[in-house]
């Protein structure tokens, strides 16, 4: 995720899919299962510093952290935003600037989705696609699982000195001061601690 960029915009809605496409849907597949699978495919060909990056796996379970609860609060299915905490920085070739890589994940999930490596129906890997390419964008208006996604990523973004702002954010239960402040203790404690990436696949599996 880069920092805030300077200006909100609207994203594109997908062409392929009606509303419909975009409703809450009951929970899915177990996410321990997801991020292993997702861990899987990403790890190998990471470019990046997977243990310390900011960028690697420990930015990623943070997210995935933060997309949890704000489905919990939304009622939404974290299939697709479980998806997106994984694989939606795993295509960067660089921890700076780097406006392609949200679009290379959406490749990235869309070869191995023909692959059958990630099994989403067709309006789930749309809303993960879409999700991916408007990520770091600003983008703050569009479907509710891309909503999740996208505020997921920007509550982590106190591990790179920016403090996440409640006008950058879609959701309402991401724009709670709790919810920033824990966000911001939560990337601040990580930095502190030095956790390892098994550390995360550890703690990930019990929580």
């Amino acid at each position: 995720m880069d920092a805030h960029p300077p200006a909100t915009h609207a994203a594109r809605t997908p062409t392929n899919g009606t509303g419909a496409d975009w409703a809450v849907r009951p929970s899915g597949p177990d996410p321990i299962a997801i991020i292993h699978r997702a861990l899987s495919l990403v790890v190998p060909q990471f470019r990046l510093d997977l243990h310390h990056g900011w960028h690697g796996i420990e930015h990623w379970a943070r997210v995935w952290t933060n997309a949890r609860f704000l489905c919990r609060e939304t009622g939404a299915d974290p299939t697709v935003p479980c998806w997106f905490a994984f694989l939606h920085d795993s295509q960067r070739c660089s921890e700076g600037s780097d406006s392609e890589h949200g679009e290379r994940a959406a490749a990235f999930a869309r070869k191995h989705h023909a692959k059958g490596d990630i099994t989403l129906d067709a309006g789930q890997l749309a809303e993960l696609e879409f999700a991916c390419i408007h990520h770091s964008g600003g983008a703050t208006t569009g479907p509710l699982t891309a909503q999740i996604c996208w505020d997921a990523d920007r509550l982590d973004l106190s591990r790179v000195g920016v403090t996440p702002r409640a006008d950058r954010l879609c959701t309402e239960p991401a724009k709670r001061p709790e919810t920033i402040e824990r966000a911001i203790q939560r990337g601040l404690y990580a930095r502190a601690r030095g956790a390892t990436p098994a550390d995360t696949v550890a703690r990930l599996s019990v929580e």
